[in-house]
């Protein structure tokens, strides 16, 4: 159910991308892409991933109160976050006179992105409290309406508004406060007898830390190179490495969502110290991410050596540029097993050293390799999340090996 919805939703986006490619011109795809990429770095700063961090600490209380106090601890700290964090940027930027390529100093366009921020975050936030409730159908329910209402909603909004970036802006916020209101309006009784309370916060916040740093690495090396495409590259490629690191980011969240799918059972599997079980779940798991990365290469390859028919004039592509995507993509789903095995270890904190060296490996490529144009921001992300995704696997194995040494350690005790 949970693989069905995140299907659903980003079928809904799948579908929507052909429609944004053939109505907006090559640079206002270049806007949509700084634009999605914005939202994706944004709300993993500013509330330091507290709204997801009940995802794995719900499963450390045992009573419906202390699992509530939880949720709701975290997740209205996220939300001020958003607003105290986004609020002050807004007010920094018109103060200063700063510029930048998407909202080009526009006010009101800056304040529809922090509203689209806080309504991810209370989406996201409802769809944790149905998964850890081990409702799939809310969850399936909300992701389906977030992306169909975005595909919906922009179709409509197209052919009404001349601005289709600001009809895409629109399309998002209806989504996204639709699929919000399914989860929370559905589910409310699962948070009446919360409370706010700052052990929470802090329990939140000491597995929030490394996944944040961990976000936000995985952001510069995955999408950072749209802004430095949007300046230095021409509107022809710097709309095709867009539409390309789209397909990437996509990817990675179906990768993620299969990752989901089985998130209580694996869980369930450590808080009990069944590691052998957990590691079972993750192989399984991880091959089938594999397979999920082979197939949806195989049609991007189509799309590519087909491109003079599906694709409008102004938009250039190559097909080397998939093979460091495809690099990019498998070391994603390598690394995408590590981090949840270090949830499942209560470890996060390794994500924080390796995602401040996967920061600066990637700029350092970047640097090297940024006269080469698109493939060189695709080589320096595919290499750099090669390498992060190895060594932080060496470092998993390790600390699995240390739990299982404990486990053995405590029973030969008793």
């Amino acid at each position: 159910m949970i693989v069905g919805g995140t299907i659903a939703q980003r079928l809904g986006n799948v579908i929507l991308l052909p429609f944004v490619v053939a109505t907006m011109s090559s640079s206002e795809f270049t806007r949509f892409g700084l634009f999605t990429s914005t939202i994706a770095i944004a709300v993993p700063i500013l509330t330091m991933n507290l709204h997801l961090a009940i995802g794995r600490i719900y499963f450390d209380h045992a009573t419906d109160e202390g699992k509530a106090s939880a949720f709701i601890t975290n997740i209205l700290a996220g939300a001020i976050g958003i607003l105290v964090g986004g609020g002050a940027l807004l007010l920094f930027l018109q103060a200063s006179g700063v510029t930048d390529p998407m909202t080009e100093g526009d006010l009101g366009l800056q304040v529809e992105i922090l509203a689209c921020a806080l309504l991810l975050v209370a989406m996201q936030g409802g769809s944790i409290l149905a998964r850890t409730r081990d409702r799939n159908h809310l969850y399936a329910l909300s992701s389906t309406v977030s992306g169909a209402g975005l595909l919906l909603g922009y179709v409509v909004l197209q052919g009404v508004l001349s601005d289709n970036m600001q009809a895409l802006v629109y399309a998002y916020l209806a989504a996204q406060f639709l699929a919000a209101a399914v989860t929370w309006s559905l589910y409310r009784y699962g948070i009446k007898h919360g409370k706010v309370r700052m052990v929470h916060l802090r329990s939140g916040f000491a597995y929030s830390a490394g996944t944040m740093i961990y976000v936000v690495s995985i952001w510069v090396i995955g999408q950072g190179g749209r802004w430095v495409g949007g300046v230095t590259l021409p509107d022809a490629m710097s709309a095709g490495y867009t539409l390309v690191s789209y397909g990437m980011v996509v990817l990675g969240v179906m990768v993620n969502a299969y990752s989901e799918s089985h998130r209580i059972p694996f869980l369930e599997a450590f808080a009990s110290d069944r590691v052998d079980d957990a590691l079972k779940i993750m192989k399984t798991i991880a091959r089938r991410n594999f397979a999920i990365v082979g197939v949806a290469f195989a049609v991007g390859a189509i799309v590519v050596v087909f491109k003079e028919n599906l694709l409008p004039l102004g938009y250039h592509m190559e097909l080397v540029w998939l093979l460091p995507a495809l690099v990019y993509c498998l070391a994603a789903a390598l690394l995408n097993h590590s981090v949840w095995l270090f949830g499942g270890l209560k470890e996060t904190w390794w994500l924080i050293l390796t995602s401040l060296c996967g920061i600066g490996a990637y700029l350092s490529l970047l640097i090297l390799l940024i006269d080469e144009g698109v493939s060189g921001l695709l080589w320096s992300s595919a290499l750099t999340m090669f390498v992060q995704a190895f060594v932080l696997r060496m470092i998993a194995e390790w600390r699995i090996n240390c739990w299982r040494a404990r486990l053995i350690s405590e029973e030969n005790e008793a």
